[in-house]
């Protein structure tokens, strides 16, 4: 699989992937403040933080009966709101924008991986997948999520070798900054980071075992993303220390006691047969994608293992493979929720594998 391809250019690609963007934001939008009706028991918890935010009262956990929620996306969702105002699209306009920039990050992932027709089929997929859709109506960091998976392995692409060049590139301290912000801050954003964390060490440790040229150059910058992340996330680490019972470790092992392989049956099924179940994520019933779709994933998840001596192929199952237990092990399995965590990756896949069928 080569970088670009002849039936499209650069230049074709930004053209499709903006019809796909107002595509997107047609369906996302479309009857904002109507579609869903009010706001779910969650949602309610969620602008009460918002509100607590707005007064000035910042925490790193805030309490809660299922143990606690971060407070990242209720601090951005009380900026959003003091420029846009209240109500029903005041409160969901956070998630409907980081949805539209998970998109084009998406795209651009492709595009840098692969070649134009993946990042823009990538880019397609998410725009009409129903789950995201919903998610993107939504008072929740679950939302959040797509942008913190999608933006992090665009920077880890960016700054880490991901072609077997050995040529010597000017290192940009910009996308080792941008990894190393995009890692501590998403402590805050979600539980689900700390498996984003763990891929993104192992995706390191491995570039390092197989003693590739080009991290040896960037070891210094890499070693300086590691560094900030640290910093950034000392508060919540601290933090996690004081308040065991609100970290996300304590969280993820404490609330769930479903069987473990009836949880990873389901949530795999659910990719192509029984879906969701739960109206606030899903059509209740309606599989995550369609079967073709599905196949096509499986193609892509085919060839990136054929491909793994190749950093880029790697990247991308080290990604899936260390984010899918987030995805696939939580309470009332499947959670088309949780799982957005794998939903660059699929989206990705899918690409590799129509682009195969050319």
């Amino acid at each position: 699989m080569v970088k670009g391809h002849a039936l499209m250019t650069s230049r074709m690609s930004r053209f499709l992937v903006i019809i796909l963007l107002l595509l997107a934001a047609l369906l996302r939008t479309h009857d904002l403040a109507t579609l869903p009706l009010g706001f779910s028991d969650d949602e309610i918890i969620n602008i009460r933080l918002v509100d607590n935010v707005r007064q000035g009262d910042i925490f790193v956990f805030y309490p809660d009966d299922d143990g606690g929620r971060e407070g990242a996306y209720h601090v951005f969702a009380a900026f959003m709101t003091s420029l846009v105002g209240e109500g029903t699209i005041g409160f969901r306009i956070s998630s409907l924008w980081l949805s539209l920039l998970s998109l084009a990050i998406i795209y651009t992932l492709g595009n840098h991986l692969f070649n134009p027709i993946v990042g823009v089929l990538a880019a397609g997929l998410v725009a009409v997948n129903m789950s995201s859709i919903l998610l993107a109506r939504t008072v929740s960091s679950d939302a959040a999520l797509l942008f913190l998976v999608s933006a992090t392995m665009l920077a880890l692409a960016r700054s880490l070798p991901v072609y077997r060049r050995t040529r010597v590139v000017t290192s940009n301290i910009v996308s080792f900054a941008a990894l190393g912000a995009l890692l501590g801050i998403g402590f805050y954003l979600h539980p689900s980071s700390l498996f984003i964390v763990l891929g993104a060490m192992l995706y390191i440790a491995h570039l390092l075992y197989v003693r590739n040229v080009m991290i040896r150059q960037r070891r210094s910058y890499t070693g300086f993303a590691i560094l900030l992340m640290l910093i950034i996330s000392m508060p919540y680490l601290i933090s996690s220390i004081n308040l065991p019972q609100y970290s996300a470790g304590q969280r993820i092992l404490a609330h769930y006691d479903d069987g473990l392989l009836r949880s990873i049956a389901d949530g795999l099924l659910a990719l192509v047969a029984n879906g969701d179940a739960n109206p606030l994520h899903n059509l209740p019933g309606r599989p995550l994608v369609d079967a073709f779709s599905g196949l096509l994933m499986l193609t892509g998840i085919v060839i990136c293992v054929l491909r793994r001596h190749r950093p880029r192929f790697m990247l991308m199952l080290i990604m899936f493979l260390v984010t899918l237990p987030a995805a696939l092990i939580v309470e009332s399995s499947p959670n088309f929720a949780r799982m957005t965590v794998v939903m660059p990756q699929l989206a990705i896949f899918f690409g590799i594998g129509f682009y195969a069928l050319i």
